[in-house]
């Protein structure tokens, strides 16, 4: 671990200390007299952490000039800190229009932008996902997947689900769907390609329960893997490669729980309703235990929230979900504190995060 330690006045001192990589910030300092602690990174990549070590210069106007170059050097590492810039795609209700439209929000202003107009006017539509790899969004209308492009908000493809009422993307060419076959009376994985709606039959299977919660349907494209909750709460994961079952664990998600979401391939985030307490509850469930982490209980301002608004950003632990009236809440996931709340320009009926990772530098 490199260190560099710079060191100014006589009798009292300011000391910064840059540390690389990030892990080191932490340990070895003295807790007294600690200013500030600043975490980001550079814009090549670099992680650094700066502390600032002071006490007052009484060494007159040369202690003054010291002082001002140590804030300026400061100034100069803090301008690279990473700043997270997360937008949310989603769908909307235009009351002038009646029917619905696709639009992007900024998390931090609330400000939504208009991309496209749901097709044909129709108002009735099922789970909107995101294919993160593409830069487009997907949702279905009467059993037809529409995709769009969400940087001009034009109609990439449309495909024929036929049967399939909910899907997830397997891969930017791919969704993954689950369904119940009446004669044999078991569920089934399919994979359908996008564009020519060709299907392939990934898994025939039975849930240990007979039923599953359609709002556990979860995927990985990046690892391949889905994941599904049955009616006895066993979470199920499938290899999207073949079909396999790879394991089934009994978690401990509480009954009323309404959306999940994957934010690793260890890790869920859900959101339940407590009938006992009248409050909703958010959950984290680590999928290798199964144990089940209540971080709040808390009332949406209407006391109602879109479940399909219920959405995760994997990069900053940060969830987000929408109320009847559209006010947007936004979690800490690694403590369950409400960060902010902002009304949005209406009600929304479908949201994902859309950019993870976005890095804009500190101003």
């Amino acid at each position: 671990m490199a260190r560099e330690r710079l060191t100014w006045g006589v009798s009292q001192r300011i000391v910064i200390e840059l540390i690389s990589p990030l892990r080191g910030c932490g340990s070895g300092f003295p807790a007294p007299n600690c200013f500030a602690v600043e975490r980001g990174r550079l814009v090549k990549g670099e992680e650094i952490c700066v502390r600032v070590f002071f006490s007052v210069f009484t060494e007159g106007g040369r202690g003054m000039k010291r002082f001002l170059l140590v804030v300026i050097a400061v100034a100069f590492f803090l301008s690279f800190e990473s700043v997270y810039a997360t937008t949310l795609v989603g769908l909307r209700y235009n009351q002038d229009k009646t029917s619905f439209e696709l639009h992007t929000i900024d998390v931090a202003s609330g400000l939504s932008t208009f991309l496209s107009d749901m097709p044909n006017g129709i108002v009735y539509f099922d789970p909107l996902e995101l294919n993160h790899d593409k830069r487009s969004a997907g949702f279905l209308v009467d059993n037809t997947l529409h995709e769009y492009n969400l940087t001009n908000g034009n109609l990439v493809t449309t495909t024929e689900l036929n049967r399939f009422y909910l899907f997830q993307y397997a891969s930017p060419t791919s969704v993954v769907s689950m369904s119940y076959n009446t004669d044999t009376q078991e569920n089934e994985l399919y994979l359908i390609e996008i564009g020519t709606g060709r299907t392939t039959l990934l898994r025939s299977f039975s849930f240990d329960s007979g039923s599953w919660n359609t709002g556990s349907f979860m995927t990985l494209p990046e690892m391949q893997r889905a994941f599904a909750l049955s009616g006895a709460n066993t979470l199920y994961e499938f290899d999207l490669t073949n079909g396999n079952i790879l394991s089934t664990r009994a978690v401990s998600l509480p009954p009323g729980t309404g959306r999940y979401e994957l934010l690793s391939r260890n890790s869920i985030a859900a959101l339940a309703y407590n009938d006992a307490t009248g409050k909703n509850e958010l959950y984290t469930t680590d999928i290798d235990t199964g144990r089940s982490t209540l971080l709040k209980s808390f009332t949406f301002d209407t006391g109602y929230y879109s479940a399909d608004t219920f959405t995760v950003n994997r990069a900053t632990k940060r969830a987000y979900v929408m109320s009847s009236i559209g006010t947007l809440y936004e979690f800490d996931l690694t403590n369950g504190n409400i960060l902010s709340t902002r009304r949005l320009d209406g009600p929304y009926y479908g949201a994902r995060v859309l950019m993870e990772t976005t890095e804009k530098a500190k101003t």
